[in-house]
Protein backbone atom coordinates (compact mmCIF):
# COMPACT_ATOMS: atom_id res chain seq x y z
CA UNK A 1 0.00 0.00 0.00
CA UNK A 2 1.11 3.06 -0.92
CA UNK A 3 1.55 6.55 1.11
CA UNK A 4 -0.91 8.38 -1.73
CA UNK A 5 -3.38 5.66 -0.90
CA UNK A 6 -3.44 6.11 2.78
CA UNK A 7 -3.43 9.80 2.23
CA UNK A 8 -6.20 9.47 -0.04
CA UNK A 9 -8.28 6.50 2.50
CA UNK A 10 -8.05 10.13 5.00
CA UNK A 11 -9.13 12.91 3.22
CA UNK A 12 -11.91 10.42 2.28
CA UNK A 13 -12.82 9.89 5.91
CA UNK A 14 -12.37 13.60 6.67
CA UNK A 15 -14.65 14.16 4.01
CA UNK A 16 -17.19 12.54 6.31
CA UNK A 17 -18.56 9.26 3.76
CA UNK A 18 -19.72 7.19 5.77
CA UNK A 19 -19.62 3.20 5.17
CA UNK A 20 -22.96 3.04 3.57
CA UNK A 21 -21.95 5.73 0.55
CA UNK A 22 -18.47 4.32 0.16
CA UNK A 23 -20.13 0.63 -0.09
CA UNK A 24 -22.23 1.96 -2.44
CA UNK A 25 -20.04 3.97 -4.37
CA UNK A 26 -17.64 0.13 -4.24
CA UNK A 27 -20.45 -1.48 -5.81
CA UNK A 28 -21.30 0.28 -8.25
CA UNK A 29 -17.73 0.58 -9.46
CA UNK A 30 -17.87 -3.61 -9.62
CA UNK A 31 -20.80 -3.69 -11.30
CA UNK A 32 -19.21 -3.03 -14.78
CA UNK A 33 -15.63 -4.04 -14.76
CA UNK A 34 -14.99 -2.39 -18.01
CA UNK A 35 -15.77 0.93 -15.97
CA UNK A 36 -12.07 0.84 -13.94
CA UNK A 37 -10.26 0.27 -16.90
CA UNK A 38 -12.11 3.03 -18.93
CA UNK A 39 -10.77 5.30 -15.71
CA UNK A 40 -7.43 3.70 -16.38
CA UNK A 41 -6.99 3.84 -19.53
CA UNK A 42 -4.30 6.90 -20.65
CA UNK A 43 -6.09 6.53 -23.64
CA UNK A 44 -9.37 8.14 -22.47
CA UNK A 45 -9.27 11.97 -21.53
CA UNK A 46 -9.98 13.25 -18.52
CA UNK A 47 -13.25 15.24 -19.38
CA UNK A 48 -14.88 12.33 -20.73
CA UNK A 49 -13.54 9.97 -17.60
CA UNK A 50 -15.25 12.90 -15.83
CA UNK A 51 -18.29 12.73 -17.80
CA UNK A 52 -18.54 8.90 -17.53
CA UNK A 53 -18.23 9.07 -13.70
CA UNK A 54 -21.59 11.87 -13.89
CA UNK A 55 -23.75 9.10 -16.24
CA UNK A 56 -22.46 6.20 -13.67
CA UNK A 57 -23.26 7.71 -10.29
CA UNK A 58 -25.79 9.84 -11.67
CA UNK A 59 -29.26 9.07 -9.13
CA UNK A 60 -27.15 7.01 -6.64
CA UNK A 61 -27.93 9.75 -3.98
CA UNK A 62 -24.30 9.62 -2.95
CA UNK A 63 -22.35 12.78 -2.33
CA UNK A 64 -21.25 15.34 -4.87
CA UNK A 65 -17.90 15.41 -2.99
CA UNK A 66 -17.50 11.43 -2.76
CA UNK A 67 -18.20 11.26 -6.93
CA UNK A 68 -15.55 14.93 -7.08
CA UNK A 69 -13.16 11.98 -5.46
CA UNK A 70 -13.08 9.67 -8.34
CA UNK A 71 -12.53 12.48 -10.71
CA UNK A 72 -9.06 13.68 -8.55
CA UNK A 73 -8.62 10.13 -8.34
CA UNK A 74 -8.80 9.81 -12.38
CA UNK A 75 -6.81 13.51 -12.78
CA UNK A 76 -3.72 11.84 -10.50
CA UNK A 77 -3.95 8.52 -11.15
CA UNK A 78 -5.74 7.08 -8.20
CA UNK A 79 -7.81 4.95 -9.31
CA UNK A 80 -5.43 1.95 -9.53
CA UNK A 81 -5.29 2.59 -6.29
CA UNK A 82 -8.51 2.15 -5.39
CA UNK A 83 -9.09 -1.24 -3.30
CA UNK A 84 -5.90 -0.11 -1.27
CA UNK A 85 -7.69 3.09 -0.55
CA UNK A 86 -11.21 1.23 0.37
CA UNK A 87 -8.86 -0.78 3.15
CA UNK A 88 -7.24 1.77 4.56
CA UNK A 89 -10.68 3.57 4.66
CA UNK A 90 -12.17 1.24 6.90
CA UNK A 91 -9.41 0.77 9.12
CA UNK A 92 -9.41 4.30 9.91
CA UNK A 93 -13.42 4.05 10.49
CA UNK A 94 -13.19 1.17 12.17
CA UNK A 95 -10.06 2.30 14.77
CA UNK A 96 -12.56 5.47 15.34
CA UNK A 97 -16.22 3.82 15.99
CA UNK A 98 -13.70 1.08 18.18
CA UNK A 99 -14.45 -1.74 16.29
CA UNK A 100 -11.82 -4.48 15.60
CA UNK A 101 -12.34 -6.90 12.62
CA UNK A 102 -11.25 -10.95 13.38
CA UNK A 103 -11.12 -13.23 10.66
CA UNK A 104 -11.23 -17.26 12.15
CA UNK A 105 -10.40 -20.10 9.65
CA UNK A 106 -11.63 -22.79 10.43
CA UNK A 107 -10.50 -26.74 9.80
CA UNK A 108 -14.50 -27.46 9.42
CA UNK A 109 -17.61 -26.24 10.16
CA UNK A 110 -17.22 -25.08 14.12
CA UNK A 111 -19.29 -25.78 17.09
CA UNK A 112 -21.38 -22.96 18.69
CA UNK A 113 -18.98 -24.15 21.79
CA UNK A 114 -16.26 -23.68 20.12
CA UNK A 115 -17.12 -20.50 18.31
CA UNK A 116 -18.01 -19.06 21.89
CA UNK A 117 -15.21 -20.12 23.27
CA UNK A 118 -13.42 -18.12 20.72
CA UNK A 119 -15.41 -15.16 20.99
CA UNK A 120 -15.39 -15.16 24.87
CA UNK A 121 -11.52 -15.32 24.38
CA UNK A 122 -11.21 -12.16 21.91
CA UNK A 123 -13.71 -10.33 24.15
CA UNK A 124 -11.40 -10.41 27.49
CA UNK A 125 -8.25 -10.00 24.35
CA UNK A 126 -9.96 -7.26 23.68
CA UNK A 127 -12.50 -5.04 26.29
CA UNK A 128 -15.07 -2.76 25.31
CA UNK A 129 -14.22 -3.46 21.85
CA UNK A 130 -16.68 -4.30 19.13
CA UNK A 131 -15.50 -7.81 17.42
CA UNK A 132 -16.52 -8.47 13.58
CA UNK A 133 -16.17 -12.00 12.74
CA UNK A 134 -15.21 -13.10 9.31
CA UNK A 135 -15.33 -17.17 9.58
CA UNK A 136 -13.76 -19.39 6.91
CA UNK A 137 -13.55 -22.89 6.31
CA UNK A 138 -10.19 -24.16 5.19
CA UNK A 139 -10.11 -28.36 5.45
CA UNK A 140 -6.10 -28.44 4.79
CA UNK A 141 -5.78 -26.82 8.51
CA UNK A 142 -6.13 -30.51 9.23
CA UNK A 143 -7.54 -29.10 12.72
CA UNK A 144 -8.23 -26.63 14.65
CA UNK A 145 -8.39 -22.68 14.11
CA UNK A 146 -6.06 -19.78 12.93
CA UNK A 147 -6.91 -16.22 14.12
CA UNK A 148 -5.97 -13.21 12.80
CA UNK A 149 -6.57 -9.39 14.18
CA UNK A 150 -4.47 -6.71 12.54
CA UNK A 151 -0.89 -7.89 12.73
CA UNK A 152 -1.38 -10.12 15.33
CA UNK A 153 -1.93 -14.03 14.76
CA UNK A 154 -3.37 -17.02 17.23
CA UNK A 155 -2.34 -20.07 15.50
CA UNK A 156 -4.41 -23.14 17.24
CA UNK A 157 -3.93 -25.91 14.30
CA UNK A 158 -3.06 -28.96 14.14
CA UNK A 159 0.34 -27.78 12.29
CA UNK A 160 0.98 -25.37 15.13
CA UNK A 161 0.70 -27.63 17.92
CA UNK A 162 3.34 -30.25 16.41
CA UNK A 163 5.78 -27.23 15.52
CA UNK A 164 5.30 -26.06 19.50
CA UNK A 165 5.78 -29.84 20.22
CA UNK A 166 9.32 -30.13 18.37
CA UNK A 167 10.65 -27.04 19.84
CA UNK A 168 9.70 -27.88 23.43
CA UNK A 169 11.69 -31.27 22.48
CA UNK A 170 14.35 -29.62 20.97
CA UNK A 171 15.09 -27.17 24.36
CA UNK A 172 15.05 -30.49 26.68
Amino acid sequence: MTQRAVNNAIVLYELGITSEELQTAREITEKVPALLNVLRSPLVTSEKKHHLIERVFDGSGLPRHLINFYKVMCNDGGIEELADIYAEWQKIWDTSHNRVRVECVFAETPSPEKENEIKAFLSRKYPGKELIYQININPSLLGGVRIRIGNEEYDWTFAARIRQLKDAVGQI
